[in-house]
C-alpha cells in the first residue's frame, strides 16, 4: 500500500519582490510569509472553495461586461448559463488533480444554500447592468492552481476596461483592477468586484477590501491620473471614501511595509511568519515552521468563536483500524491528547504506516463541537467522511495527509 507523502520541506528563505500587489497587500500586515512564501513552498494546500468561487464569479462578470454571452437572452438567464459553463471548466481542472478532485462539485463542497446565494447576487448584478450581448465566444478560465509569477509591466501604466493594469514603480505597486472606467471627464472610477460579503458585523466595509482599492488609487495617481473615485461592488455598488486622510494613512502603511521589505532582498522565513487565526486561510501551513510549533499551543486554552486555529492535527500514530466507512486513525498529539480521525480514505495509506511514526492531517472537519461559556475547546474527534452521511456534518474535501 502507498504511504502518505512526506511532510513538505520547511520554507527557509524568501526573496522580496520588486512590486507589491494591492490584492494581497492586506495580508502583509498580519503575516508577511503568507504573501511572500508561495513561490518558495514545495507544496501548497488546495485553495479554499470560497477563493475558487470568487475567481469563477470574477471571470463571469468580465465575460458579461465585455459581451461574451448569448445575445437575445434575458441578462439574468445569460448570467446563470455563463456561470454554469465557467463552473464546468473549473471543475474539469479540479477533478484532474488528486489534491482537489474531492472539491468537485463545487456547489456541494460550498453548500447548496451558500452557492445559490452567490448566484443570486451575481444575477442581481447582471440585471442592473447595461450589457451588450455579442454572442462572442467565452474565453477559457485560467489555471486555477497556478502560483502567481508576479510578472507584469514595469513602467507607469493606467489601463481602462476589465482586468486593467495599474503600475506605479515609484510606489512599488502593480496590479490589475477588476474594472477601471472613465464615466466623468478627467475622473477614473476604480471598481473591485467581491463575490462574498462586503461589510463586517458593524456594517462597515471590510478593511482589507477598502485598503486594496485605496492602493489602486495611490498607484493611479502616481501614474498620472487626475481625480479618482473608488467602489466595491457585490450585487450593489458601494463608494469607498478617498481623500486627504485616507491617502495619508494608505501611503504611510505602504512606506512602512516597503521599508521592512526591501526590493530583491532574501530574508529568513521564520521572522516573517506570524501564526494566528488567519492561518486558516493560508496554504503554506505544512511548510511553515512557526505554524507547526504554534498549532498545538494555540489550543491549550479555549478560544473565542472565529479565533480558533485551523482544523489541523498531528502527532504520533498509535493505531489504525479499518472499518466499513474507512480508516479510524488514533494519534497522540504534542499536548498528550488522544486524537481520533474517523472515515479516512484507505487510499491515503495511513494504514501502511507503523505505530510511532509522525502523521499530519490538514483541513479536517470536526466531529464534535466543544463549546462552553462562549468559548471553543480543542476538538478530539475529527473526520474525513462524516459519520452521519453528511446530514449535519461536512466532508473534509480539502484534506491533505503527510507522514513525518
Amino acid at each position: 500500500m502507498t504511504r502518505p507523502p512526506p511532510l513538505p520541506a520547511p520554507i527557509e528563505r524568501v526573496e522580496v519582490p520588486a512590486f507589491f500587489s494591492p490584492s494581497h497587500f492586506g495580508a502583509l500586515r498580519w503575516c508577511k510569509l503568507s504573501v511572500l512564501g508561495e513561490r518558495s513552498a514545495s507544496a501548497l494546500l488546495p485553495p479554499s472553495v470560497y477563493a475558487l468561487t470568487g475567481t469563477i464569479v470574477h471571470h463571469v462578470r468580465r465575460e458579461l461586461s465585455e459581451g461574451h454571452w448569448r445575445a437575445g437572452l434575458p441578462q439574468e438567464e445569460a448570467c446563470s448559463l455563463l456561470l454554469a459553463d465557467i463552473t464546468r471548466q473549473a471543475e474539469a481542472q479540479l477533478a484532474a488533480t488528486a489534491g482537489t478532485a474531492a472539491i468537485v462539485p463545487l456547489r456541494e463542497a460550498m453548500g447548496l444554500r451558500i452557492w445559490e446565494l452567490r448566484e443570486l447576487r451575481l444575477r442581481r448584478w447582471a440585471a442592473r447592468m447595461v450589457l451588450q450581448g455579442k454572442n462572442g465566444p467565452v474565453r477559457p478560465l485560467g489555471d486555477l492552481l497556478a502560483v502567481p509569477a508576479g510578472q507584469g509591466p514595469y513602467t507607469p501604466l493606467i489601463e481602462t476596461g476589465d482586468e486593467a493594469w495599474l503600475v506605479a514603480p515609484s510606489l512599488r505597486l502593480r496590479g490589475r483592477a477588476d474594472r477601471i472606467e472613465q464615466t466623468v471627464p478627467s475622473t477614473l472610477d476604480i471598481v473591485d468586484f467581491k463575490s462574498g460579503r462586503l461589510h463586517d458585523e458593524e456594517g462597515q466595509l471590510l478593511p482589507d477590501a477598502t485598503l486594496q482599492v485605496r492602493l489602486y488609487a495611490l498607484a493611479a495617481e502616481a501614474a498620472g491620473a487626475g481625480a479618482v473615485r473608488l467602489f466595491l461592488e457585490g450585487d450593489d455598488r458601494h463608494r469607498v471614501p478617498w481623500g486627504g486622510t485616507e491617502r495619508g494613512e494608505t501611503r504611510a502603511l505602504l512606506e512602512t511595509i516597503s521599508e521592512e521589505l526591501p526590493s530583491g532582498k532574501a530574508l529568513s522565513a521564520r521572522p516573517l511568519a506570524e501564526p494566528g487565526p488567519r492561518c486558516r486561510d493560508c496554504r503554506l501551513r505544512p511548510s511553515c515552521r512557526r505554524y507547526l510549533q504554534w498549532g498545538p499551543k494555540a489550543w491549550m486554552h479555549p478560544q473565542l468563536p472565529g479565533q480558533e486555529p485551523p482544523l489541523d492535527v498531528w502527532g504520533t500514530l498509535e493505531r489504525v483500524v479499518t472499518g466499513a466507512r474507512g480508516d479510524t486513525v488514533e494519534l497522540r498529539d504534542a499536548n498528550g491528547n488522544l486524537i481520533i480521525v474517523d472515515g479516512v480514505n484507505p487510499a491515503r495509506g495511513v494504514g501502511a504506516m507503523a505505530a510511532g511514526e509522525p502523521v499530519y492531517f490538514f483541513e479536517l472537519e470536526r466531529t464534535e463541537d466543544r463549546r462552553a461559556h462562549g468559548r471553543v475547546a480543542h476538538p478530539r474527534n475529527f473526520h474525513e467522511s462524516p459519520p452521519d452521511g453528511g446530514r449535519r456534518l461536512r466532508q473534509a474535501r480539502s484534506l491533505q495527509v503527510f507522514r513525518g
